[in-house]
């Protein structure tokens, strides 16, 4: 995997509602990862994302400190530094020994009993 500009990084992205709880879901978010007051979601397809709250501010909390701001990419440069020291290295190692990557795994993997379904076709 090649090291990601924050340029690319910005603009590889997808905005999701806070009502949309499946595709929270396949973005690797929950209902209950989110503040009362987020309307939507910019989910970076990179990892990491910031929240939109409904006053008009956007927000963020990265490792121990919560960020917030009315420019969504003033906020998206602390996300991306955090992700380039510590997500993306996992990812580019995980991915030697899982060319799927650490974020190929979706609640759809597991059974109704929560057990990992081993040989399950990846697509």
């Amino acid at each position: 995997m090649k090291k990601l500009t924050f340029e690319e990084y910005i603009s590889d992205y997808q905005i999701v509602s806070h009502k949309n709880i499946d595709l929270l879901d396949e973005c690797g978010l929950s209902e209950h990862d989110l503040t009362e007051e987020t309307i939507f979601v910019i989910v970076f397809n990179n990892g990491g994302y910031i929240e939109c709250t409904s006053y008009g501010l956007f927000y963020a909390m990265v490792d121990r400190s919560c960020y917030e701001n009315i420019d969504w990419k003033n906020i998206a440069r602390h996300v991306f530094d955090w992700c380039d020291g510590e997500y993306f290295e996992a990812v580019n190692i995980n991915s030697e020994k899982d060319p799927n990557g650490i974020e190929s795994v979706v609640s759809s993997d597991y059974d109704e009993d929560g057990n990992f379904i081993w040989n399950k076709e990846v697509k």
